[in-house]
């Protein structure tokens, strides 16, 4: 016996299955992103080793990634897209003040340090080179 409202029952089951689709898409791209925040996360976390004083050359903040690579700091699209939406580096020498940061430590660093300087004593009527 076929069941006199054959075409309710089929337009109720496609309208599940879309439901069902809509549920699955939108769960799969919450798992995929909150995947992605977590290796992000990971790798801003990262040790990196420098030196006390960095020179900053003038540019772009991609010629500064590139040239932050040519010198041994592992740099990538990441850490470029973090600068970029961070604001303008200091160019020049730049004083980071700690050997060892995380990656998103040392980002912060291109992005608020001052430039390095010296402190240096003068002493009125003093003629000599050194003091």
């Amino acid at each position: 016996m076929i069941p006199e409202n054959r075409r309710e029952n089929i337009t109720n089951k496609r309208d599940n299955e879309s439901n069902n689709t809509k549920i699955l898409i939108f769960f799969n791209t919450l798992y995929l992103s909150l995947i992605f925040c977590i290796v992000v996360l990971y790798y801003l976390n990262l040790p990196v080793v420098t030196n006390k004083i960095i020179f900053i050359p003038k540019g772009s903040t991609s010629n500064i990634v590139t040239h932050l690579n040519k010198n041994g700091y592992e740099m990538n699209i990441i850490d470029e897209i973090i600068l970029k939406s961070g604001g303008f580096i200091q160019s020049g020498w730049i004083d980071v003040e700690q050997t060892r940061l995380t990656k998103m430590d040392f980002l912060i660093k291109l992005l608020t340090s001052k430039a390095a300087l010296k402190t240096i004593t003068l002493i009125p009527g003093e003629t000599s080179y050194f003091f």
